[in-house]
């Protein structure tokens, strides 16, 4: 059994828990539902962007070599400069993915107006992209 809400000491719900087990292939993982194949993450990092959009996601990843050797820590510590992306922020490679699904189902056009509900990074982001898209 298991409580989804209620008072204390109180258990309004009982609830079956779901176990999966997943075998892991060198090419793919499988549950009861079926196997997936793993897709190889082949993207070109050029040296010169045709697009501010081209930098989503092609944030660089920097080893901490000082900061091991002075503090005499046995692995490798790397750090992932997402302030590097276009707005600033990791919600860039998310509000791009969005708008990309929603052109490519036809739900979104050129010319059509976005309204972003948010008022922090997502919402920049999503602006940011709906601008370059021309989906103003």
């Amino acid at each position: 059994m298991c409580s989804l809400n209620g008072r204390l000491g109180e258990e309004p719900y009982e609830c079956q828990q779901i176990q999966k087990a997943i075998r892991w292939h060198s090419e793919s993982a499988e549950d009861e539902f079926g196997r997936y194949a793993f897709k190889k993450y082949e993207r070109e990092r050029p040296k010169i962007l045709n697009s501010v959009l081209q930098a989503v996601g092609n944030t660089p990843l920097i080893k901490l070599n000082k900061l091991t050797e002075e503090y005499g820590i046995e692995c490798n510590i790397f750090c992932k400069c997402e302030f590097l992306s276009p707005s600033g922020s990791v919600k860039d490679r998310v509000a791009l993915r969005l708008v990309e699904n929603a052109e490519s189902a036809g739900r979104l056009r050129a010319g059509m107006t976005v309204i972003v509900p948010f008022s922090d990074n997502a919402g920049i982001s999503v602006a940011l992209v709906s601008l370059l898209l021309n989906v103003p």
